[in-house]
């Protein structure tokens, strides 16, 4: 893995805790695959198909299943590069983590790279701060979503609660937030 030098790489190298349904040879299958402008499913070790949706040199999207996406950003600066990992499941609503891993897949501390929002920051700032903790009251189960938006590098972070509440919940808070917060990952410690 310290020899990589695109995601392809690294998707290949060793990320067995990451792909548990993929194989490393299905995950070359699926590379050439790929590259030769066939959008194939793989089969995948619980009997559903996976898909490679994007590849660049440094971001790749990887449908796992109908429920899961996986998405990898390589980040280099100097001679520090992390992989940052988003995991989202749809539950109907999606919902995401997100991982940093050094080169030789060992996990990094995700705080030492961002700060991941709480609900509360999705709250808008309003006159009186009891509406906003009126609105953060009302979420019982907070959903946040993760992905890279590969043309800027920007990591954006959407709630998705709108998807877990019912319609007429969401309405008494939707004005009182907002849909997205974008972050700039450097990659840099």
């Amino acid at each position: 893995a310290l020899d990589a030098r695109t995601i392809r790489d690294f998707f290949v190298s060793k990320p067995d805790n990451i792909f548990i349904m993929l194989d490393a040879n299905s995950r070359r299958d699926m590379l050439d695959y790929f590259d030769a402008g066939k959008l194939v499913a793989t089969d995948n070790g619980l009997g559903g198909a996976s898909q490679l949706l994007k590849v660049t040199d440094k971001y790749m999207s990887v449908r796992i299943s109908k429920s899961s996406v996986v998405e990898m950003e390589m980040n280099c600066s100097g001679k520090d590069t992390t992989i940052a990992v988003i995991s989202t499941v749809q539950l109907p609503a999606l919902d995401s983590r997100i991982n940093f891993y050094d080169t030789g897949w060992n996990r990094l501390e995700t705080k030492k790279y961002l700060k991941l929002p709480a609900m509360g920051d999705f709250a808008l700032k309003t006159a009186g701060s009891e509406k906003s903790d009126d609105v953060i009251g009302n979420i019982k189960f907070p959903i946040i979503s993760y992905a890279f938006e590969p043309s800027s590098g920007n990591l954006i972070a959407r709630q998705n609660i709108k998807d877990f509440m019912s319609k007429d919940d969401y309405a008494k808070i939707a004005s009182s937030l907002t849909d997205t917060i974008t972050y700039t990952l450097k990659g840099v410690k």
